[in-house]
């Protein structure tokens, strides 16, 4: 074989090894620190994620809560997505847990803000409810102005297991990329304060007009009583790869944390995914 077609050939086939450089996920694929690491949130309690993945989780504990995110999404050596973002959380003051978050996206093709403000409640022992209002203010060549919702569950089971449940979007806008209509659950098994194994599936059933599903799981263990350590792996039919991911936090007994989480195309070594959070929280 001549040696021009050779090459050609085997860099056809180095390339389809490798795998295409997955999108970027946008907005709808925003997640904490602590559930980027993981690779799974749905079912958390006592995190500050509830309002990327279950608003029900902030009347799981009763406390207030202050959190502010940094998230890089990249593509080789650029930021395909970069998102600042804060929030806050009380079911210390009523029974109702409230809660809003702000998130700025500064790059990529959906720049702009996106909020979120949400309540939350027991409905009976180890119950929640919630429910959130989720508005996109997003500029670009197609500008994105709408107001959806999200609402979820999360059942305590038992002392060592906890089952959630979560709608995304549920209100049609007609924005399958920065809003896609979705449904999750999830499983944890463990507690915050030794070991958890958790594990998520979501359907996002409106993304390129069909339905396309995400399944993810990871291990958690705390040691010494402060430090954090995660990993986990996530199958994402909608981005078309595969993730490992791998996390890192202190927690210090005056309610200061950190996380860092870390997650990997495995497919694509260009793709990957970094989020590091800062939270301050009052437990009851």
């Amino acid at each position: 074989m001549p040696r021009r077609p050779l090459l050609a050939l085997l860099a056809l086939l180095a390339a389809s090894a490798a795998g295409a450089t997955p999108p970027p996920g946008g907005v709808a694929d925003l997640i904490g620190a602590r559930g980027l690491g993981l690779g799974a949130s749905i079912a958390l309690t006592g995190t500050a994620d509830a309002a990327f993945v279950n608003p029900a989780a902030d009347a799981a504990q009763q406390r207030y809560s202050i959190d502010a995110l940094y998230l890089a999404d990249r593509r080789g050596s650029a930021n395909a997505g970069q998102y600042l973002g804060a929030g806050v959380a009380d079911s210390l003051s009523s029974p109702v847990a409230a809660s809003f978050a702000y998130v700025r996206s500064t790059t990529g093709v959906q720049a702009g803000s996106v909020l979120y403000g949400g309540l939350a409640t027991a409905v009976a022992p180890g119950l929640y409810l919630g429910a959130q209002a989720h508005a996109l203010l997003l500029d670009g060549a197609a500008p994105v102005r709408v107001v959806t919702a999200d609402a979820g569950l999360l059942w305590q089971v038992a002392s060592l297991l906890t089952v959630g449940a979560a709608g995304y979007n549920l209100i049609p806008v007609g924005q399958p990329i920065a809003a896609p209509r979705g449904l999750g659950a999830g499983l944890a098994i463990g507690n915050d304060t030794a070991f958890k194994v958790a594990g998520d599936y979501r359907a996002d059933l409106v993304r390129d007009g069909h339905t396309t599903s995400v399944f993810g799981g990871g291990l958690e263990a705390l040691l010494g009583g402060m430090v954090p350590v995660r990993g986990g792996i996530v199958r994402d039919q909608t981005l078309g790869t595969s993730w490992w991911s791998a996390g890192l936090g202190l927690v210090t007994p005056d309610g200061f944390a950190v996380d860092v989480g870390y997650r990997q195309s495995i497919e694509s070594p260009d793709a990957r995914i970094v989020g590091v959070s800062i939270k301050k929280f009052i437990l009851n």
